[in-house]
């Protein structure tokens, strides 16, 4: 059975950038409590297939998205999470998988938002993982 992305992702990235990192936004319950919490971290498996066809291996297509106040913050927290991915995360392994592989599909960027209250940046990565 594959290893799940973002079981193993959300908290390595937590530990790892000492950030909240989920694969859902919070509710804004109370109002303002989920800007009090930024910046966030959201990591979505958005695609990918088993690699070869082998069930031991997987190469899930993942969504990263940042928030934070403002662009300049969201900015860095891109970079920071880009420069993990694709330097620091190749080679661990994470609750019995191991990544091998981290390819940028598409590179950190500004991203719009309905919430004007923040800017939100956000890269595509495709990570291969063998379970």
């Amino acid at each position: 059975m594959n290893a799940d992305v973002e079981a193993l992702l959300i908290p390595w990235l937590a530990s790892t950038l000492t950030v909240r990192a989920v694969t859902d936004l919070p509710a804004d319950d109370p109002p303002g409590s989920f800007l009090a919490g930024l910046p966030y971290v959201q990591v979505t498996r958005i695609g990918g297939a088993d690699d070869d066809n082998l069930s031991s291996f997987d190469a899930p297509t993942v969504d990263v998205d940042c928030y934070a106040a403002d662009r300049e913050s969201v900015s860095a927290l891109a970079a920071r999470v880009h420069d993990a991915l694709r330097v620091t995360l190749p080679g661990l392994t994470l609750a019995g998988a191991t990544v091998t592989k981290v390819q940028t599909i598409t590179g950190p960027s500004w991203r719009p938002y309905d919430n004007t209250s923040l800017r939100r940046f956000g890269a595509t990565y495709r990570i291969r993982i063998r379970s």
